[in-house]
């Protein structure tokens, strides 16, 4: 009864009740900070890997417009005596670019949505997830 009213009192003081725990307790709370560690350590290295691939295409797309815009001077030059060809090569060049564009594009749409589910992936476990199968 005593332990009971300091309790309260404790409470009513604005204190927190500070009950010593058992190494049980610790151990299970090691347990659900690895577990944690573990999850947070596999969404950044899958978020990594997704901007990494996004990078890679989108960088690969940049060296492959930059080939054109090259080929395209390239052939103009050549054809610099037939101006009637200009038109043409140009409206190649530009077919490539808006075809890169748009991949950029589903590209990103793409590894937005990746994004999203790797982090819904990050948010805290129930306790009862991170207890294990045991608790259940």
């Amino acid at each position: 009864m005593a332990a009971k009213q300091a309790k309260t009192r404790r409470r009513a003081a604005g204190r927190a009740d500070i009950t010593p725990g058992s190494a049980a307790d610790g151990l299970q709370t090691g347990e659900q900070a690895r577990r944690q560690a573990e999850r947070l350590q596999s969404v950044q290295t899958r978020l990594l890997d997704i901007y990494s691939s996004f990078m890679t295409h989108w960088l690969q797309r940049r060296q492959s417009a930059a080939q054109a815009a090259l080929d395209a001077a390239q052939r103009a030059l050549a054809d610099g005596d037939r101006p009637a060809t200009l038109p043409q090569i140009y409206g190649e060049w530009m077919q490539g670019s808006l075809e890169r564009i748009a991949a950029d594009i589903r590209e990103c749409q793409e590894c937005g949505s990746e994004i999203i589910a790797t982090m819904q992936d990050s948010l805290p476990l129930p306790d009862r997830e991170l207890q294990g199968e045991d608790a259940r």
